[in-house]
């Protein structure tokens, strides 16, 4: 098996992965459980960085310094995206669901107040 053949693979099983977690998300949906923000963003990091990877072996094999460097600042990006995710870059999304909560309790004073 040669390196084209290896990289394939690595881009298959890529793919595999962005569509399970896809068809998980929208499975969930269709339960009526919402996949919390984080972990959306999370797995979109995880995809982002795999497929930066699979550029910089691509851009490796071809000898692509180029295609190296791209691959390399995608793979970071996505590494950043992911732990950002779990560490707090994500605070516009939790003010958000915090003024629905105190949206909503509003509602239920006025409700109550009717």
């Amino acid at each position: 098996m040669g390196i084209s053949e290896s990289l394939g693979g690595m881009k298959n099983k890529v793919d595999e992965i962005n569509s399970a977690f896809g068809s998980f998300s929208s499975m969930m949906e269709g339960f009526g459980v919402k996949i919390a923000p984080e972990v959306e963003q999370a797995m979109s990091g995880v995809s982002q960085a795999l497929g930066g990877a699979t550029q910089f072996a691509e851009a490796y094999a071809k000898k692509d310094p180029v295609g190296m460097i791209a691959g390399g600042l995608e793979t970071i990006s996505g590494i950043g995206n992911t732990l950002s995710a779990f560490f707090g870059g994500n605070d516009d999304a939790k003010l958000q669901r915090e003024i629905e909560r105190h949206q909503k309790n509003i509602e239920r004073l006025q409700r109550a107040y009717d």
